[in-house]
């Protein structure tokens, strides 16, 4: 169960790292770094690993401390509390930091993969299978085991939905990734959504996958800093180095993938497959905060808002803070 836990940080966190925050002039500025310690949401580990394995953070003045959390909104409260500077969630923690009025921004951005939501899946467990529940259709009655404010909450009611099931027939059981494994391995539940690698896990043990998230979840990642740091010189230059060390470490890694799927597999006692799997899933590069991609996170919280989750319309636009594309990311080479 160790080994479970473990690897649902990683998938819960979010699959890619990274933030940015600031004025152009801050992120250019010569600021005194000696002592500072940023703090970052770390999954699993996975982060420290990766930073110690190609040394990214060789001649820096100021420490980092990698904090694990076990998803994406845990990371995104201690930003708010203050305890962390950076986290980063999937669209649906984001939109609902935004209906809570969270003090924080939208500062970075990364694109989808080639792939986009095939992270996730509706999986039924074997048993229930083979009685005959081997369709979203089926799933009418039943119980479904998920984490919502996340991305599977997301890919349920969006999958749902095209499958014209009401949502008021199916019982949702509110569990973390780890849990949900656990509960459709149980029998439990009947069914459950699940990020990699438990989708993979799964599969192992006979489970069936009725979708993944490809063609339902748009695949854009937010990362946050709160609106009180933001104000900080020494925080948005230690974040504004630290990317272009990240975004350089990232490029050495992918050029590699043999080491680099080696170091999952050690660092999170993984199968290489299963490693394999979370490496890709984790390779995403950063894309300007436009209106488009604006309005694609707008779109999610409209979602939320005509089933009911949200109840009352919300608009993301002013929870963004495009300076930090145009400052540093901009400029960094591509993963």
């Amino acid at each position: 169960m160790k080994m479970k836990k473990m690897v649902g940080l990683v998938v819960a966190t979010m699959l890619s790292f990274a933030a940015s925050t600031g004025s152009a002039s801050a992120a250019r500025s010569n600021v005194d770094l000696s002592g500072f310690k940023l703090v970052v949401s770390d999954p699993a580990g996975i982060f420290k690993a990766t930073c110690e394995k190609y040394n990214c953070m060789a001649g820096a003045k100021y420490s980092t401390q990698f904090v694990t959390f076990a998803t994406g909104p845990e990371g995104l409260a201690a930003v708010v509390a203050g305890s962390v500077h950076l986290a980063g969630t999937g669209m649906a923690p984001a939109v609902f930091a935004v209906a809570e009025k969270r003090p924080v921004k939208i500062v970075a951005v990364t694109e989808p993969q080639a792939k986009p939501g095939s992270g996730f899946a509706i999986v039924v467990s074997k048993k229930s299978y083979e009685s005959g529940i081997n369709s979203l259709v089926a799933l009418r009655g039943k119980q479904l085991a998920l984490t919502s404010g996340t991305e599977g909450e997301l890919l349920a009611v969006t999958a749902l939905r095209k499958a014209q099931v009401p949502l008021t027939s199916v019982s949702f059981s509110n569990l973390a990734p780890a849990a949900s494994f656990a509960a459709i391995s149980s029998g439990a539940v009947v069914a459950a959504v699940l990020p990699e690698p438990f989708v993979a896990l799964a599969k192992n043990a006979g489970h069936q996958v009725l979708t993944t998230g490809f063609g339902y979840l748009p695949g854009y990642f937010a990362f946050f800093q709160s609106n009180k740091t933001l104000k900080n010189p020494k925080v948005v230059a230690a974040i504004g180095d630290f990317l272009r060390r990240w975004q350089k470490m990232q490029r050495q890694m992918y050029k590699d993938p043999a080491t680099g799927i080696a170091l999952f597999s050690a660092t999170l006692r993984l199968p290489a497959p299963l490693a394999a799997v979370l490496f890709e899933n984790l390779r995403a590069g950063f894309i300007p905060i436009d209106n488009v991609i604006i309005s694609e996170f707008q779109k999610v919280a409209q979602t939320f808002y005509e089933i009911g989750t949200l109840k009352r319309p919300i608009s993301v636009a002013k929870y963004f803070d495009s300076r930090a594309y145009y400052s540093v990311l901009k400029s960094l080479p591509k993963v």
